[in-house]
């Protein structure tokens, strides 16, 4: 999701979002090649620079820009809208779970902590191509953290999604909110809670956790189903949308 709409809202939450710019498929190479330039200049920003779709998921798309030339290069074979953000090095990457039922408090329902199994000096990103360990960190979720989602989730239409963060300290982050950087939001059905995927649960466990997770997208769903001003889409319209990312990849 785009993260503009968080960065947004009334609560200045900007600094703890990574700086990403919208490169749009129907702009000419020349148009692409000068926005995004001028992106790096205003914000100064140094390579590497990650570059992935703006609909993608599991990391399908995801490239790692070492240089301008590379950069360049990827911009010429781009055929969908793509998202150039800058890289953040932090050593821990946390996927936090949100869920906020219509007209109540938000709650985590759960955080897990990722690793990549990497080879010499690669970079640490979370790519299909490398073994990714989810470790279940729920123990971590605290009233601080739950409040400073609430306010970060105060936006009209975010009920359920995930928040991809990169941590420079775990105990710094659960504690004082600070140290860290949003580097992706996941929004709605299709966003998973990567807890389920902890070696510790065998195979009913999982189903239970993902069929939890279908309920409380359900229950939601269902609650706003009754607004008249709710957008609805169809399954035709979902299942269109989710084939189209990986015949795009």
């Amino acid at each position: 999701m785009v993260l503009k709409r968080f960065q947004a809202n009334e609560y200045e939450f900007e600094k703890f979002f990574c700086k990403t710019l919208t490169i749009y498929s129907k702009d000419s190479l020349d148009q692409k090649i000068k926005t995004t330039q001028n992106f790096i200049k205003q914000q100064k920003l140094h390579y590497p620079l990650i570059l992935k779709p703006d609909d993608g998921i599991g990391g399908i798309g995801l490239q790692f820009i070492e240089d301008e030339k590379k950069l360049i290069e990827s911009l010429e074979s781009l055929k969908k809208d793509y998202i150039l953000q800058e890289y953040v090095s932090r050593p821990l990457e946390l996927s936090v779970f949100f869920i906020k039922h219509p007209s109540q408090q938000g709650k985590i329902w759960s955080i897990t902590r990722r690793y990549t199994v990497k080879e010499n000096n690669e970079p640490e990103l979370m790519i299909p191509t490398r073994r990714i360990i989810c470790k279940d960190e729920s123990h971590l979720i605290n009233p601080i953290l739950e409040k400073r989602f609430n306010a970060l989730s105060d936006i009209d239409g975010f009920y359920f999604g995930r928040f991809d963060i990169r941590v420079q300290d775990m105990h710094i982050f659960t504690s004082q909110w600070t140290w860290f950087k949003i580097i992706e939001v996941n929004v709605g059905a299709h966003s998973m809670a990567l807890h389920a995927f902890d070696s510790k649960y065998g195979w009913m466990q999982r189903y239970k956790i993902l069929s939890d997770q279908l309920k409380f997208a359900f229950d939601i769903a269902e609650k706003n189903r009754s607004l008249p001003w709710y957008p609805h889409q169809s399954f035709r319209d979902f299942l269109q949308w989710f084939l189209k990312i990986f015949i795009d990849c």
